[in-house]
């Protein structure tokens, strides 16, 4: 059974959002809360310390102006968000992603931009690569990897 069955649609929770309804919490929970757990256990590796950092997500969500400004990309938002708050908090402890830690290496630029937020513009920033050759290797590592699932 779909996990999101019987749960209001990311339009409808977006629409509560914008009418200050606290049901539209309970409905992001009930929906996103065990993805946004399992990307932040994917990348601490330790239950105690996912169950911290949702927390946080979920506090610093409802304080934060982020989800005002949605209108239809409710689960993307909500991961680019997860991913980012996590990132920040293992930094700020002198940690990192085990899935950059285990990382093979074969991926370097989409790792960057999956695990570390990097847009192509950071990418750029911190290396000898412009935007249009970061933009080429992004493609040349997808490509390898699309073959590599064939």
């Amino acid at each position: 059974m779909d996990p999101c069955y019987n749960q209001p649609s990311d339009i409808a929770i977006i629409s509560m959002l914008t009418k200050n309804v606290d049901e539209a919490w309970v409905s992001i929970y009930d929906k996103y809360a065990s993805m946004m757990y399992g990307i932040i256990l994917n990348m601490t590796g330790n239950e105690t310390l996912a169950g911290e950092i949702l927390t946080d997500v979920f506090v610093k969500l409802r304080k934060g102006k982020l989800l005002s400004r949605v209108r239809a990309a409710l689960c993307h938002t909500l991961v680019r968000h997860t991913h980012k708050l996590t990132f920040e908090y293992l930094k700020k402890r002198g940690l990192k992603p085990i899935s950059t830690q285990s990382s093979n290496g074969d991926y370097p630029i989409i790792s960057s931009l999956y695990f570390e937020l990097a847009t192509i513009n950071e990418g750029g920033d911190y290396s000898d690569r412009s935007k249009e050759e970061i933009l080429i290797n992004i493609r040349e590592e997808f490509n390898h990897f699309r073959n590599q699932t064939k």
